[in-house]
């Protein structure tokens, strides 16, 4: 699970990573350091208007 993780936080795509129930200190360690270095993902500003999407794109301007 750790690689596959590190695919997310290179692509700057996760803020948050851990476990669940039965989670071990190694496994924690595991992100621990596939984290060290790296940026965060930071949100885009959301749209001003609403896009829909059918046969042909329609934007409706609040």
């Amino acid at each position: 699970m750790v690689s596959q993780m590190a695919a997310f936080v290179d692509d700057g795509l996760v803020n948050i990573i851990g476990g669940c129930c039965g989670t071990t200190e190694e496994f924690i360690a595991g992100y621990t350091r596939i984290v060290e270095g790296k940026k965060t993902h930071v949100p885009v500003d959301a749209p001003k208007e609403m896009i829909l999407s059918g046969l042909e794109q329609f934007r409706a301007v609040s």
